[in-house]
This record gives C-alpha cells, structure tokens and sequence, in this order.
C-alpha cells in the first residue's frame, strides 16, 4: 500500500490556471481522508490566464487559501541571491545590507513588528498568514543547485568557503519559522555538472549522468551530510522552531539588536510549542571574519557551531562569544537535554522491565504453589 501524506501543484500558480475556491475544496476533499496532508505548490505565475488577480491561488493570496503552502522565493534567493541572476549573490555568499530581508524570512513571511517590511523590496508585506503556510527552501529541481549556484556566482571564493555558505544556507532554512525543504542531494553539495565544466540550470531534458544523485560523492561530503543531519535532529527536538501561528512567532521570537552589519540573531523564549528549553539563541555571520555576541544572562549550550550540529552539546558558554565567519550558532539554556532525555527512556525502559520480572516471578511464584499445592493433595488421597 502506497500512503501520500503530500500534494506538490506546480500548476496550481503557475499562471494561475487554478482558483482559489478550487484549491479550498481540495483542500477539504483531503481533510476528510486525513488533515495531516500536506499540501502546497509554486505560488508565482508564468503567463496569463483567463482567471482575475484575486482569484487565483497565487502566492499573494495565501491568506484567502486554508491549509495551503506556498513556497518562499523571499527566503531562496535573500539567502543565495537571485535564481533569474546566476552571478547575483545573497546573504550567505557575501550580499550586504540583507538583515531585513533575513528577518522576513525568519519569521516565515508573516507578520513581525521587528521587520520593515516599508524596506522589504521582495514581496509586497507578510503573504503568510501562518508559518505552517510557508515553505522554506533555497534549491530544488528548477535552476541551479544550491552548490552550482555558488559555484557560479562565487568562482572566486574557495571550496573550503562555499561550503560554509552551503552549511549557512541550511542553517538558515532549518531554524526559521515555516515548513523547510531540501533538494534531494543537497545535503550531498548535488551538481549537475556539464563536460563542458559548467552547470545546468534546467536538466528536465538531460540525461541521468547529469540529473542523478552521485553517492560517490558521500564519502568526500560526509561532513554536509552530518550537518544537515544534525539540524533535522535539532529542528525535530526543538518546538520552539516549529511555532504553527503567527502569534506564536509574535509573542516568543525577538530579534537582537545592535549586531555587526550582516550579522542576524534572535531568541525565542518561554518554551512556546512544547520547546524542552528555557530560552534558544540563533545567530547567523555572514561576514568572513569572525563576529562577538553578547548573551543574555546564563549558561548556554551550544548544538550548532559552523562545524557541527546536532542535539549533543558542543560546548557551554556565557557573556561574549564568538561567531565563526560564514556560520551559524545555535545555542539553548535551560534545556533538558537528548542525554537527559535518552537517560529518562533509559530509566523507564529499566522500569517497564523490572515490573515485568516482578510480574513474571509472581506468575511464577503462584504456578509454584499451585503445583505444590496439587502435589500434597495427590500424596494424601
């Protein structure tokens, strides 16, 4: 049996052959088989089509759709700069003046009094009406990969750099508010190389030596494979990251001011969603050159560093820290920890089991009486 807990329209946008009221009854038609279906589709048009701008389930009009997502192109190229531009950079591959901009996308596009969406050029104000509407991506099978892309317009960078804007990138997606997405092989730096030694950007009509997944490649990448894993495990462990509202977001996350330019950090605090910690702090560097932070007040553990993310600690800290160039941070205080976590199932794990020997020496405690019991009847007849 073949369960789909998803639905992707690509036409649902692209342009705008399908209505609003089409989407809602969709919509509806899912809810009734399961309301967990996810479903979501290109929110931008390619061309004309017979329907009225206020009709169509377009991007802008997320807030007329229920329970449909849309995907960010704000967060996709503020992040690796404009996907109809390939020399065109972003935040993480050396763009300035983009902390708004991160902002919004943080947020999931919704509504924060912490961001100026007067300055905000790529949208016309917060689309989203709610976080779970919003899905975070910087690659997917349109245009360059996100590490041909980085490729292309930073040539000059090295290797070594473009991966911290890869694992950047990624750090981004997995700790803003909103549904995050990945190209399959991602995680891989995927390329779909040419034998010219450029790059394609739309591969529907090549063959797989360019479309396919080089797993070859794994073992040289096996350190953006780990990250990536470890922000998918964090990201799980932490309901602080996956607030479903925008009052959620509004009352819990706040942005820090003050920051070095082309630096970005916020908290979420009082444990909103289920969140095991106290407080999280985030912080994103886009600059080469290391940054400090302050902290607010406390030991903080760190889960994420530019090398390595997960939901072991790496370190704790406190006061002023330091930020590696082209990284990300991630820290949390208070938190009960995957140790503490896995010791507590330990623990109950140990307890289920002591119960059931007490249960099976009792059973076999009263099988032993019986027996007796039987035996003394039979000798005395």
């Amino acid at each position: 049996m073949i369960y789909i807990n998803c639905y992707k329209f690509v036409y649902i946008y692209r342009s705008g052959i399908h209505d609003i009221e089409t989407m809602n009854a969709v919509r509806e038609a899912l809810n009734e088989v399961d309301p967990s279906i996810i479903i979501y589709g290109e929110g931008w048009t390619a061309g004309d089509s017979t329907l009225l701008d206020y009709e169509k389930a377009l991007k802008t009009n997320t807030s007329k759709l229920n329970g449909i997502a849309a995907f960010s192109d704000d967060i996709r190229d503020t992040l690796k700069g404009n996907v109809f531009d390939e020399l065109d950079n972003g935040f993480v591959s050396g763009k300035e003046g983009l902390e708004n901009d991160v902002r919004y996308s943080v947020v999931g596009a919704t509504s924060h009094e912490q961001v100026d969406y007067d300055s905000y050029k790529m949208s016309d104000g917060a689309w989203s009406p709610s976080p779970s509407q919003t899905i975070n991506y910087v690659s997917c099978h349109d245009n360059y990969t996100l590490w041909d892309k980085l490729a292309v317009s930073n040539a000059e960078d090295t290797v070594e750099d473009r991966v911290k804007m890869n694992k950047l990138a990624s750090a981004i997606v997995f700790t803003s508010q909103g549904i995050p997405f990945i190209q399959a092989g991602e995680e891989n730096l995927r390329s779909k190389s040419l034998e010219d030694g450029t790059y394609s950007s739309n591969s529907y009509n090549l063959p797989d030596e360019v479309n396919s997944i080089k797993w070859d490649d794994l073992k040289e990448n096996q350190d953006v494979y780990n990250y990536y894993k470890g922000l998918i495990a964090f990201r799980k462990a932490h309901g602080g990251l996956r607030m479903s509202t925008t009052e959620e977001v509004q009352n819990n996350l706040t942005f820090v001011d003050g920051l070095d330019a082309n630096v970005v950090a916020y908290t979420i605090d009082n444990s909103p969603n289920g969140e095991i910690s106290e407080s999280l702090y985030v912080v994103y560097n886009a600059n080469k050159e290391s940054v400090k932070v302050t902290l607010p007040e406390g030991n903080w553990n760190v889960y994420v560093n530019g090398e390595k993310a997960g939901t072991e600690s790496i370190d704790t800290v406190s006061g002023e820290i330091e930020v590696s160039g082209i990284s990300a941070m991630v820290l949390a205080k208070g938190t009960t920890s995957s140790a503490q976590t896995s010791a507590s199932s330990i623990i109950s794990s140990a307890n289920i089991v002591i119960i059931m020997m007490i249960v099976v020496v009792l059973f076999l405690a009263v099988a032993i009486t019986v027996v007796v019991v039987r035996k003394h009847k039979t000798s005395k007849e």
